[in-house]
């Protein structure tokens, strides 16, 4: 009986192994995976086929692409925007993508006594609104930047922290330290709870793709028929 139970836990071990290596793995940014990606996939109708790469969540801008190109992943789940500084990698020679959603980063605040934002913008000159900010190297902080910009009305801004994760600059503006733009699924509890409230109103949201890339080139039957499946979902 003791060798039937181990030559069982053996073959079931086996076989899950293989099951997971038949899945096509996903690098994804953690704010994506924790607000979108599981919704997503179950909707899509793919998320058995799917394997998640933890390595991910600690991985920064440039570094999914490296990560394609190295075979570490097969997919990236990602923000586009056209103003990311190594945009231009992405040639499509070598990457193809299909956008899953539309996605807006919105300014947001604590509220104040009076119920309005505690930091809203734009700020002035002797009074800037302490922000905390997105790591320069990621998706969304080059995307924030250009879309100032482009505003005829400037806003005065004081960075007090750099952060790769959006989740830690919700914590962080929810404690009241200063406002951020967080992705619009992030912050629709909190608005409706009131904990938060935005700091400024739809002229400085910033317009944002959800892209799913992979490798044009790749010789996995499994990969092309999922990417089939994608886009014809998302024509």
């Amino acid at each position: 009986r003791i060798t039937r139970d181990v030559r069982d836990t053996r073959d079931r071990i086996h076989d899950m192994e293989a099951e997971a290596s038949a899945r096509i793995s996903v690098g994804s940014t953690q704010g994506l995976f924790s607000h979108f990606y599981q919704g997503w996939a179950r909707q899509a109708g793919v998320a058995e086929r799917l394997q998640l790469n933890l390595k991910a969540t600690n991985w920064v801008g440039e570094q999914f692409l490296d990560a394609l190109d190295s075979g570490e992943c097969e997919l990236v789940l990602c923000y586009w925007h056209p103003d990311l500084p190594w945009g231009e990698r992405l040639t499509p020679e070598r990457y193809e993508h299909v956008t899953l959603a539309r996605e807006a980063l919105v300014p947001v605040s604590v509220m104040d006594d009076a119920g309005q934002p505690r930091y809203p913008l734009p700020g002035t000159a002797e009074q800037p609104v302490p922000l905390i900010a997105y790591h320069g190297r990621g998706f969304l902080q080059s995307a924030i930047e250009a879309h100032l910009g482009r505003q005829k009305q400037a806003a005065n801004l004081l960075p007090l922290n750099e952060n790769t994760q959006s989740a830690s600059i919700k914590a962080l503006v929810k404690q009241g330290f200063g406002m951020g733009w967080l992705p619009q699924r992030m912050t629709e509890k909190s608005e409706q709870f009131g904990s938060l409230v935005r700091a400024g109103d739809e002229r400085w949201d910033v317009p944002l793709e959800i892209r799913l890339i992979r490798l044009r080139d790749t010789r996995s039957d499994e990969l092309l028929t999922l990417w089939n499946t994608l886009e014809r979902q998302h024509v």
